[in-house]
């Protein structure tokens, strides 16, 4: 196989999204629901999809206790001023979640969980105008590490990155299932 789950193993991942023609949870864990239109197009790998006028939304995910990864291409000359990328968190400032965005000043990732609520600045370690580039964040209790291009891009210490645990649905994408938005 050529494909991460094929290396490591479906049951290493909570959800796995190629995107080559269907949104379709390669794990087989989650149903994959499309909002609105999402579009297939080249990418750097395959396909790849164009969230510019819907979402992708998963049923629910359990995150687990442990640390969490997101992984992902991004071609970045599509970066709006404020593009949602992933997001858990309901539109309620209240909700627990979770939250990926991206703008043309870098990465900004969120998360709620009870009275604390945590996220780190917008960064990337370069101009990243033009291209596709690589993105994965790790998130642990106490960090929030970014790698951009394969490269570590920055650390953020936390007292508690605090991502809630438990089952939630996820949206990828622009307007995530129009509940769903940044912290």
């Amino acid at each position: 196989g050529e494909k991460i789950t094929d290396i490591f193993g479906k049951e290493k991942f909570e959800f796995f999204l190629d995107f080559e023609g269907e949104a379709k949870d390669l794990t087989g864990n989650h149903q994959a629901t499309v909002n609105k239109t999402v579009t297939f197009e080249e990418g750097y790998f395959g396909q790849s999809a164009n969230f510019s006028q819907g979402s992708v939304l998963l049923d629910d995910c359990a995150l687990g206790e442990g640390p969490i990864t997101i992984g992902a291409w991004i071609k970045s000359d599509q970066i709006q001023p404020r593009s949602l990328l992933m997001a858990s968190k309901p539109l309620s400032t209240e909700g627990d979640g979770f939250y990926l965005a991206a703008s043309n000043e870098g990465l900004t990732f969120g998360a709620r969980n009870g009275n604390v609520r945590n996220s780190f600045p917008p960064y990337f370690p370069y101009d990243v105008n033009e291209g596709w580039i690589h993105i994965l964040i790790v998130v642990d209790n106490t960090t929030i590490t970014q790698y951009t291009d394969f490269k570590l891009a920055d650390g953020q210490s936390f007292a508690r990155a605090n991502v809630p645990s438990g089952a939630f649905p996820i949206a990828i994408g622009s307007n995530p299932a129009g509940n769903h938005a940044p912290a």
